[in-house]
């Protein structure tokens, strides 16, 4: 990346920059080839999105959760796809409303980076989903609080991951349903928890005699031994109540894919900062890398 280039190359053409600058705005990723020290080539990367990945980020906005999206890739391609997939227009209403944290897009970020930015989360009480299937976001998953890989991702994020999703091409939309049913299964547990505790509160006193000296009643072991039964078959039932699950239906919509981007020309007018540029095979004008 241009980062990595300014450290290292002697010589950059100022049409390289340019050119690399106006792929990273339209969504794709520039890679700069050097030879002897100065930049030969400009070369522009791109992934489709995932299908359903919209889908997944308008119901994850919905149900109140806010997204942030984390990635080594430069600030203008990382914009360009969280306008696409929906999480910077999503994510930042939702997090003005809250007057929060207001930064969604965190671009050129390192493994190390990532590990820091979902520290400091945590240590602000927020409980952390990360989602990725490289070999760079391995010591995020570890960190965050769930970790969540794809079935094609990476061996090692396969092993760091908490969850792994494998439901084919369209896995990235089970993650809605890891998310609802989790949280179904936890309310159920605190239904299960509090029901045992109100039978057992109201019964044992019972069972221990409290309501002799007042009215003569003694529960018999039978009886005692029967709301035993009762009690413990009326949370297993309750528990296979779960079996009627449905998992969320998430609207569908067409997903973006990188058919759908155009490489700029090179002789394509272009616009960086308030200055309008025209990038063509005369501009040989260029920047000197001072040792």
């Amino acid at each position: 990346n241009m980062k990595w280039m300014k450290q290292h190359a002697k010589r950059i053409p100022a049409s390289a920059v340019r050119l690399g600058a106006q792929y990273n705005r339209t969504g794709f990723v520039a890679v700069y080839v050097s030879i002897d020290g100065r930049v030969a080539a400009v070369l522009a990367l791109s992934d489709a999105l995932k299908p359903g990945a919209k889908e997944l980020v308008r119901w994850v906005s919905a149900n109140g959760m806010q997204l942030r999206l984390l990635t080594g890739d430069s600030k203008a391609s990382a914009d360009y796809t969280a306008r696409e997939v929906g999480i910077l227009t999503s994510a930042a209403a939702a997090a003005a409303a809250r007057e929060e944290d207001k930064e969604v897009v965190l671009a050129d970020m390192l493994p190390q980076d990532k590990i820091r930015y979902i520290k400091r989360l945590q240590e602000e009480g927020h409980s952390v989903l990360f989602i990725g299937d490289g070999i760079n976001d391995a010591p995020a998953l570890a960190q965050a609080d769930v970790g969540v890989s794809l079935s094609k991702g990476t061996d090692v994020a396969i092993e760091t991951a908490d969850v792994v999703l494998v439901n084919g091409a369209g896995s990235i939309k089970d993650l809605a349903t890891v998310i609802d049913l989790s949280k179904t299964t936890i309310s159920r547990i605190k239904i299960n928890f509090a029901w045992a505790l109100v039978y057992n509160v109201i019964s044992i006193p019972v069972a221990a005699g409290i309501l002799y000296p007042a009215f003569q009643f003694l529960l018999p072991p039978v009886a005692a031994a029967f709301m035993m039964g009762c009690s413990s078959s009326s949370v297993v039932l309750s528990s296979l109540w779960l079996k009627r699950y449905m998992k969320p239906e998430l609207q569908s919509e067409e997903s973006f894919c990188s058919e759908n981007r155009h490489l700029p020309s090179r002789e394509m007018a272009m616009m960086a900062s308030d200055e309008t540029y025209r990038i063509d095979s005369n501009d040989d004008t260029d920047l000197e890398i001072g040792e």
